[in-house]
């Protein structure tokens, strides 16, 4: 049964092609105005050239998904703009000839413009991309459910004998590839992570044979897994979780 959940999951969710650490949503976001009108034009030219065969002219979807609308939005929200422009980058056009980076940007840029997202006086630059966040129109907001995330928190153990992270920090969207074994420097990274205020009631915490999540009782967690949203709580559905602290300390 949980192959057929996780399989679910990973039908819905979008790909990548290499694996990188949790990143934090950068502070600033596509709402602030990352492009300009002449920028997004360029975009326009180059997208109906080399990507409106799959996607359609007006951005729609036809043998591919569709690069507008909520459904898109969703799909790319809480993550850094670099994030898309790396998938699009790496991706696309399928088949076909690889097209010089400015052309990306500018292809991105018409996405932006296209699902009605502020312009700006400076362009977008590929460097400039990562510190800026994807976000819905309202601004940051939860992570979609069924993403992949990562959070920090305590293990911790009910007296009905289900397994929480607790005074978890706020989940970090993650990408396909990266919900498995930690690198040296993520661990590091999450090791300094702050604790806050949220609680995850951890679904298959034993999510490996050898695993024995009673020998970490009250530490210290990086826990990966999918979003699970129900009117009761919050769920993390492992697919990894590794000790970055010998205990919880008060905070």
């Amino acid at each position: 049964m949980r192959r057929v959940v996780v399989a679910f999951f990973l039908a819905i969710l979008p790909t990548s092609v290499s694996p990188a650490a949790a990143q934090l949503p950068p502070k600033k976001t596509i709402l602030d105005g990352v492009y300009t009108a002449s920028q997004a034009a360029r975009g326009k030219d180059a997208f109906i050239k080399n990507c409106s065969a799959c996607h359609s002219e007006d951005l729609g979807g036809r043998s591919a998904p569709a690069l507008k609308g909520p459904a898109f939005i969703d799909n790319w929200r809480e993550f850094s703009l670099s994030i898309l422009y790396t998938f699009i980058k790496d991706n696309m056009p399928r088949g076909k000839e690889k097209l010089p980076d400015n052309s990306y940007v500018d292809i991105l840029s018409y996405i932006l413009e296209t699902n009605e997202y502020p312009a700006a006086s400076s362009e977008l630059t590929q460097d400039a991309a990562g510190t800026f966040a994807f976000v819905g129109k309202n601004g940051p907001d939860q992570v979609p459910k069924f993403s992949l995330i990562q959070i920090v928190g305590c293990l911790t153990q009910h007296e009905d004998g289900i397994w929480w992270l607790t005074r978890s920090s706020d989940p970090v969207r993650i990408r396909m590839g990266n919900e498995g074994r930690a690198t040296p420097e993520e661990l590091k990274e999450a090791s300094t992570r702050v604790m806050g205020n949220q609680a995850f009631r951890l679904v298959y915490p034993d999510f490996e044979p050898g695993f024995d999540v009673n020998s970490y009782k009250g530490h210290k967690m990086e826990g990966k897994g999918y979003f699970l949203i129900n009117p009761v709580d919050q769920r993390l559905s492992v697919t990894w979780m590794a000790p970055v602290g010998d205990s919880c300390d008060p905070q």
